[in-house]
């Protein structure tokens, strides 16, 4: 299965409230492509939620390494987040709890 079909999975399981099997999805996306930012900011923002806080700013160092501008406030900006209503807004406050730079 390809890693953006795994990552849907961990999108709709993090959205049924299921962190910790979304989380481990995300590990094994990034245990095989390392390369792939989006894992970083899933796992960032679902582990900050689900309360490990550690995992959540290894999540967050890695995704500000490979993209250094991004910011909440940036994030906040994005069309298809603002259209996902309440699970954007927590999904934006988990990246900020994680360590991700307001601007």
């Amino acid at each position: 299965m390809s890693f953006n079909m795994k990552l849907g999975m961990a999108t709709s399981l993090a959205k049924a409230e299921s962190f910790l099997e979304a989380i481990a999805i995300a590990r094994e996306v990034l245990a095989c492509h390392p390369d792939v930012i989006l894992a970083y900011r899933y796992l960032a923002a679902w582990a900050a939620i689900q309360g490990d806080m550690e995992t959540a700013r290894w999540a967050a160092t890695k995704l500000l390494a490979a993209q250094s501008d991004f910011t909440i406030r940036h994030y906040r900006a994005l069309s298809f987040l603002r259209q996902m209503g309440t699970w954007g807004s927590q999904v934006a406050e988990a990246l900020e709890r994680a360590g991700m730079p307001q601007r």
